[in-house]
């Protein structure tokens, strides 16, 4: 199953406590959690892979400048 749809599926759940054990609830949440987790593991993964490929790019044209982790701006909106 997909790690989008366990979170999904676990907060649908999890909103109708009455409908399971208190050992379903714990489990659900345990599982939300760890999917959470591997989503922003594979998400921090698929980032630096790209990171990679960008700065192997650039070294033949030397230093630009240009970094693959940008700053954000204080305000939000604002470029």
């Amino acid at each position: 199953m997909r790690l989008k749809d366990t979170i999904r599926l676990a907060k649908k759940a999890l909103k109708q406590p009455w409908l399971y054990s208190e050992e379903e609830l714990t489990y659900m949440r345990k599982a939300k959690k760890a999917a959470k987790q591997q989503l922003k593991q594979k998400h921090m993964r698929i980032e630096n892979a790209k990171c990679e490929t960008d700065s192997s790019d650039s070294e033949s044209r030397g230093d630009d400048g240009v970094h693959c982790q940008g700053e954000q701006s204080p305000e939000p909106g604002q470029s």
